[in-house]
């Protein structure tokens, strides 16, 4: 099974890839969205394009207009940073938590990344009718629509990716987290996930 879809892996591939050539990515408002599990009353939603997230005691999520700034000058991602790394036969698990680990040594802008690919648009908008997307930082959900949404078509397939600059990263330790849920059997046009979620923790350490 060739895990290449969840972002999560991915940005060794797809998005850094789209990075080097940012001009191929495309903003997107029309496609279906995965659902969001958070109620109103926990969620912060951003007030608009330029609004960026303070998270209490935390880092800053950017704005959707500072994403696209921090895309075209090609911040890194968080899993380039990360000490470990996972192979596509783990990634491909569903009901596992995988945790990437990245120590910053100074103030640094970092991507949060997450994307979706399917092998034609038809199936990747059927595929996020079927899934569900949950962000937080600290505990503190972050409304899907504080990401940058874009879409690009590497090798024929068609990709959805969610991304969020951050910045202002506190002294200690920030945990970052996506959970993915798979509401029913899911498949990519390559590969069948079975129902279930699985976890992407990231946490950031400052000195």
């Amino acid at each position: 099974m060739q895990r290449t879809h969840w972002l999560s892996f991915a940005p060794l591939l797809a998005l850094a890839g789209a990075l080097l050539a940012c001009d191929t990515l495309t903003r997107l408002g029309a496609l279906p969205q995965p659902t969001a599990t958070a109620t109103a009353a926990a969620t912060t939603a951003p007030a608009s394009d330029e609004t960026p997230l303070h998270i209490e005691a935390g880092p800053i999520i950017g704005s959707p207009r500072e994403t696209r700034v921090a895309v075209a000058e090609q911040v890194s991602l968080l899993e380039h940073l990360a000490q470990e790394r996972y192979d596509a036969e783990a990634l491909a698990e569903v009901g596992r938590t995988f945790t990437y680990t990245v120590t910053l040594d100074e103030e640094q802008d970092l991507l949060w990344a997450y994307g979706w690919c399917a092998t034609t648009q038809a199936l990747l908008e059927q595929n996020l009718e079927d899934m569900t997307l949950d962000f937080s930082v600290n505990g503190t959900v972050v409304d899907i629509r504080q990401f940058e949404i874009l879409g690009d078509s590497p090798n024929g397939r068609a990709c959805l990716y969610f991304a969020a600059v951050v910045y202002a990263w506190p002294q200690g330790a920030t945990r970052l987290e996506v959970k993915v849920t798979y509401e029913a059997r899911i498949n990519d046009g390559i590969s069948d996930y079975a129902p279930g979620s699985q976890t992407f923790v990231y946490i950031v350490n400052r000195p």
